[in-house]
């Protein structure tokens, strides 16, 4: 074969390959796509690791009477106790299932993935290895992840028996679920609590960053739980549901389940069940804070007022009667405290101790609960419960005399909510029956949402937020990473432009404010940075189609030399043949 010949054969396949890496580098790298991409991925994290284990086994049939279809995918990783059940081989530790329909109400005949031994359902990183690989394997359009266990209110979820009673606290579940959201590259959709007394305002601070929906059960539920029999096959004949329809079904299951007149599971009046749309909550959470500090200023002066508000708002505890939490957990509704704090009882007191300020944020707060709920039922034990509590001791106040106390818990001032908004220190004012002789102010960031993917190529992004104090404001500052402070645009709705050029990976920025006297506590937020990938500040189009151009003329010259080569020419006989021939006239001269 000629030499020319084989440089020809050589140069065509290398210039298509450098045109598409250089040209259409997207086609390299994309993601493989599924034939077809399911609706839903339903992710069960399954702790049955203590006392209901049987319950676990008995919602694995349940699940099994639709299995996974088509449209959608269902894994779950249950974790077994030992001593407790002991069906199904008996078997202790994890396993991973990818969940078929079979039609054995008792024995569980889904596809076993993996067994992992014991692990520690208590572990974030476990829920993370999980969930990010359960996401991996079984892509979808939407996910709903569905923590499934004993609930503790603002103590947690998910306590693993075999693992020392270890548990998912608050800060695990937020870590768990950024770290989940940072791996789709989105908030996740749907994030449910198959557990008790998780409807808090507590919890749902903690999860506000990184999931569109939430559902909760406010009081503690039967050992059935979530009626999967219900749930499944509603999903399966209808898997376009949104996840705020699928919230509103969970939540009309539920509560039907539990009041049908039938068994399995038998009735009972206390089943509660909610749904919030997460990008709502936050205004919740302003108002809240808010109200916080202007009771906090009044606990003592207005006591006999606000425990009379108390014991008349609806409880939430498994044993409440009245004024009494037999079981300790005093969570009360956050909307009809609302509702008491607007009724007079009786006397003048009420129109001069609620001013126009107090009665306006009373206002606002109602409103943003109602705007942020998607969907609330509750059984007739508690008629009153519009689906978001609150933590609520009575400290050394009583009402009726000789009534138990629960006093306020210190551990509450270990999670997020205490650390960042205002309802603590009131309890603190409160319980002791003290005022409190200065608020100190507040700020938070709205956006962008914590544990964002920003990009630098878009050259800053405006960071937004609020402030509240119960005097005045004076300053509101931020700072980057933890460098200095400096001043924001704006006070009770502030602004600061963040430039990103320069920046990449993991990035947090803070917020604090001033009323004069006190700083707020510090707020933080994290964010992704992706590294700006223009040059000299130019487009990435445009930057791109220089690079093409540049490939083009290469792939010119490499062809040129071959052709030469084959001509047998060089360099100077190429230019000679491209050098202009003289004119006639210019000859004849």
């Amino acid at each position: 074969m000629p030499r020319g010949m084989r440089y020809m054969k050589l140069a065509y396949p290398v210039a298509i390959l450098l045109s598409l890496m250089f040209v259409l580098p997207s086609a390299f790298s994309a993601a493989p796509q599924q034939t077809k991409q399911k609706e839903w991925t339903v992710i069960i994290y399954l702790d049955a690791d203590n006392n209901l284990e049987g319950a676990g086994v008995h919602d694995m049939n349940e699940l099994e009477t639709v299995g996974s279809t088509d449209d959608v995918n269902i894994v779950v990783l249950m974790d077994r106790s030992q001593g407790q059940d002991t069906t199904n081989g008996d078997w202790t530790g994890a396993k991973k299932y990818y969940i078929t329909k079979d039609n054995d109400l008792s024995t569980i005949g889904s596809k076993e993935l993996a067994d992992l031994g014991e692990v520690n359902m208590g572990d974030p990183e476990t829920f993370i290895n999980f969930t990010t690989w359960a996401v991996d394997n079984y892509p979808a359009k939407n996910y709903l992840v569905d923590f499934w266990d004993h609930g503790g209110g603002w103590h947690g979820v998910c306590w693993d028996d075999d693992n020392k009673g270890d548990n998912l606290n608050l800060a695990n579940i937020t870590y768990g679920l950024d770290m989940l959201k940072r791996h789709i590259g989105r908030n996740i959709d749907l994030v449910g609590f198959d557990a008790c007394l998780m409807a808090g305002v507590e919890i749902l601070y903690s999860i506000k960053d990184s999931c569109d929906v939430g559902l909760t059960s406010g009081t503690t539920e039967p050992n059935d739980g979530w009626p999967y029999d219900w749930i499944m096959p509603a999903l399966a004949m209808k898997p376009t549901m949104t996840p705020k329809e699928l919230a509103k079904e969970i939540t009309e299951d539920y509560v039907n389940s539990y009041t049908d007149g039938k068994d399995d599971p038998q009735d009972t009046p206390t089943a509660t069940m909610s749904s919030w749309d997460m990008k709502m909550v936050p205004q919740i959470f302003d108002q809240f804070n808010q109200l916080s500090m202007r009771l906090a200023l009044r606990a003592f002066t207005w006591n006999a007022y606000l425990r009379e508000v108390r014991a008349n708002t609806q409880g939430y505890d498994p044993g409440h009667v009245k004024v009494i939490d037999v079981l300790n957990y005093p969570l009360y509704d956050m909307y009809d405290m609302c509702k008491e704090l607007l009724k007079p009882f009786g006397g003048p007191i009420v129109g001069f101790l609620l001013d126009n300020s107090v009665k306006q944020n009373i206002d606002y707060l109602m409103k943003d609960i109602m705007g942020a709920r998607v969907s609330e039922r509750h059984g007739p034990q508690f008629p009153d419960a519009y689906g978001l509590t609150m933590y609520w001791p009575s400290g050394d106040n009583q009402v009726l005399l000789g009534t138990p106390k629960t006093q306020y818990d210190a551990r509450y001032d270990n999670i997020l909510f205490s650390k960042e908004q205002y309802w603590d220190d009131f309890l603190k004012a409160y319980t002791s029956m003290t005022n409190a002789a200065n608020t100190p102010p507040y700020a938070n960031i709205g956006s962008p949402v914590a544990n964002a993917t920003l990009d630098a190529n878009d050259g800053s992004v405006l960071v937004q937020g609020t402030a509240f104090d119960a005097s005045s404001l004076v300053s509101v500052e931020v700072r980057i990473d933890g460098g200095n402070w400096k001043k924001v645009s704006g006070l009770a709705n502030w602004e600061y432009k963040w430039n990103l050029q320069s920046l990449k990976g993991r990035h947090t920025i803070s917020v604090k404010a001033s009323d004069g006297i006190e700083d707020s506590p510090i707020t933080s937020r994290e964010y992704d940075i992706k590294p700006a990938t223009t040059i000299a500040g130019q487009n990435p189009t445009v930057v791109y189609a220089g690079v093409g151009v540049i490939v083009i003329l290469l792939l010119v010259g490499i062809v040129g030399f071959v052709w030469m080569r084959r001509k047998g020419m060089g360099l100077r006989d190429l230019l000679a043949k491209l050098k202009p021939a003289k004119s006639a006239e210019t000859e004849s001269d």
